[in-house]
């Protein structure tokens, strides 16, 4: 009965999102938030900058929404709820804190990226509402361990990880429906693994997610009608990093430790681009946090793809990696190196693709 609670959970999710990101494209005009064509843009004309907006309160309401009906409304006719959620709410109980913890978290950096998208905030001080983005969810219990009760250790391991995260989808926005239809296929292959091993909590987060990305998506894949903007971005990757964090990839019998990075291989795309792009910027001379449209999908595109075809390219890419870690749980060492190995001769090949690119165009 479980599968009825996902179906609902992700169709109200989308179904919500939909409608204020229908709502968020007039309400840009309204507030002028806009992002307006430039040297480093790709749009030829102004376009919406409130799909984050949509994103953050279609996830924030169905959490939210239905927290309150399992607490007001399942007490008095509990006829209306399938079994397996009225059995299920003791442990929602258990995990309340951490719900709340998360939605403070996310409301705090996606209203960080909502200031950058109206008036723009410098690196140095983004960087630093992201550490205390991440401080409140270790505050709450949601936190790297890896094995270890050092509560510093833990501490500097779980900024660590959300901040890249943050950043790596902040940066992988860079194209109609690229950040988002990435995070959807992620949150796809992270759901297979949690159903599969019974996390009902990390289970029920990532319907809701997937269900405000799709409904964002719709509005937003090539050619898009609205962005997400900073404050989506950011809140997306908060959000990517949260239930990476949740979910539990080793367990008693797993054939060997290695499963425990199966997020860095799920998430290979956005972190590609992360080091891809920060290494030509060193190499250009450029500082790190400075835009530009030498992302993966710019390379493609100057590799002769449509737009299109580059996004549709690049979810191939994330898929078939997504697939081969979901065997890291299940393999021994050997298989665990063949999935490693594989995993980077697709980035190495992908590398190969556009070094002799740019070689041939001479530039």
């Amino acid at each position: 009965m479980w599968q009825l609670a996902y179906v609902f959970l992700f169709s109200f999710s989308l179904l919500i999102t939909a409608v204020i990101t229908r709502a968020a494209i007039k309400a840009a005009d309204v507030f002028s938030m806009l992002d307006h064509p430039g040297e480093r843009k790709v749009q030829s004309r102004p376009m919406p900058l409130l799909g984050g907006v949509a994103i953050f309160l279609g996830f924030s309401f169905t959490i939210l929404i239905n927290l309150i009906a399992i607490y007001e409304i399942l007490p008095r006719i509990p006829f209306l709820f399938p079994q397996d959620v009225v059995d299920a709410v003791p442990g929602v109980s258990k995990v309340l804190n951490k719900f709340f913890g998360i939605i403070i978290g996310g409301t705090f950096i996606f209203l960080l990226g909502l200031v950058d998208d109206r008036i723009g905030i410098s690196p140095g001080r983004k960087l630093l509402g992201q550490v205390m983005g991440a401080l409140i969810l270790f505050y709450y219990g949601v936190r790297v361990t890896m094995f270890s009760g050092n509560m510093f250790f833990c501490g500097f391991i779980t900024v660590f990880w959300v901040i890249a995260v943050i950043n790596a989808f902040n940066l992988l926005d860079n194209m109609d429906g690229l950040a988002a239809g990435v995070a959807f296929i992620a949150c796809s292959v992270f759901l297979t693994v949690s159903i599969g091993l019974g996390q009902l909590f990390v289970s029920a987060l990532l319907v809701v997610l997937m269900g405000s990305l799709l409904g964002f998506l719709l509005f937003n894949f090539p050619p898009a009608r609205i962005y997400m903007g900073d404050s989506g971005s950011m809140f997306l990757g908060y959000m990517m990093a949260t239930v990476t964090i949740l979910g539990t990839y080793y367990f008693p019998g797993s054939p060997t430790i290695f499963a425990i990075v199966m997020p860095v291989l799920i998430l290979a795309v956005p972190f590609y681009d992360t080091v891809s792009v920060i290494c030509i910027r060193i190499k250009s001379g450029k500082p790190v946090y400075m835009g530009d449209r030498n992302h993966f999908s710019h390379r493609l595109v100057r590799l002769g793809m449509s737009e299109r075809g580059t996004i549709l390219f690049i979810y191939l890419v994330a898929f078939t990696i997504g697939l081969s870690a979901l065997l890291l749980n299940k393999v021994g060492f050997e298989g665990v190196f063949l999935i490693f190995f594989q995993t980077a001769a697709i980035l190495l090949i992908i590398a190969m693709m556009e070094y002799y690119g740019w070689k041939r165009g001479g530039k």
